[in-house]
């Protein structure tokens, strides 16, 4: 019995340690996209109208709903209905993915999280090919934090984007054509790339599968000692390092694209109380 404890103790160690390499940056990077991406939409919404969010979203928003559409291909779930671009300013809604799945099947009920979760994927893998053809000396390097714990990974992470940035904005880089669609395509993305409340809903069941799946993995590696714990999150993580590297940088993108929004909504507001005549 007391062995039986130890080794569940264990093992729920190295599954905490392990979802939070794996996962902890991606759920950091996803909630903070999300808020700045609120923000920036509802500011814009709110100053120019409805449609201003279709500055960004003409190209965001079909590469949004075709990360979902081939992920849904992946897992193997009928396509319903879907829309890559199409705005509705009575739903707020500028496009859609529809789709059915087997319940018991649990391929496709684990698909759910990658769907979900496929913008996020998507909008990296396009920021990063966009570096790789654009922008290669600015690409991030590939490889894993030297500790697969959560502070590691994440402090790697920030290193590996803010090198990235320093290599991106550059004086030579000014005056190439380049620069400027990459700075495009980044806005456009970044600023659709968070998943929606409704696709994070949809993504609770893959997940907690994915969850139990992984537990499962962590005890009978503890109880044949197949392979030191740390070594699984380090081997996902090497992979997983760039693709966070090109969602920090979106972020960062975002960040940016917020503060010129902020600047714009403040110079073209009208200012009451101010008098434009003379006192004799």
């Amino acid at each position: 019995m007391d062995s039986t404890l130890t080794l569940l103790r264990q093992s729920a160690l190295d599954f905490a340690g392990q979802v939070g390499a794996l996962l902890g940056g991606l759920t950091l990077l996803a909630v903070l996209l999300h808020l700045v991406e609120r923000r920036v939409s509802r500011r814009l919404s709110h100053r120019f109208g409805w449609r201003s969010v279709l500055v960004t979203g003409w190209l965001g928003v079909p590469l949004h709903e075709l990360s979902h559409l081939l992920m849904c291909k992946v897992f193997r779930h009928r396509i319903v209905a879907f829309s890559l671009f199409d705005p509705d300013p009575r739903t707020g809604t500028l496009g859609y993915v529809q789709h059915a799945y087997r319940r018991r099947n649990l391929f496709q009920l684990a698909g759910n999280f990658f769907i979900g979760i496929a913008p996020l994927l998507g909008g990296s893998l396009i920021l990063l090919l966009a570096l790789w053809f654009l922008l290669p000396t600015a690409r991030p390097a590939w490889g894993a934090a030297p500790a697969a714990d959560v502070t590691s990974q994440w402090l790697h992470t920030a290193q590996m984007a803010g090198d990235t940035l320093q290599r991106i904005f550059t004086v030579a880089h000014l005056g190439s054509w380049q620069f400027w669609v990459f700075l495009l395509l980044s806005l456009c993305v970044g600023t659709h790339l968070s998943p929606s409340r409704p696709d994070l809903e949809g993504a609770w069941p893959g997940l907690l599968l994915l969850l139990f799946g992984l537990f499962a993995v962590a005890v009978v590696n503890r109880a044949f000692d197949l392979w030191p714990p740390h070594h699984w999150a380090l081997l996902a993580a090497a992979f997983l390092s760039p693709l966070l590297a090109a969602l920090a940088v979106a972020l960062a993108m975002e960040v940016l694209f917020w503060g010129v929004v902020e600047l714009v909504v403040h110079l073209t507001t009208p200012r009451r109380g101010v008098s434009l005549g003379y006192e004799s």
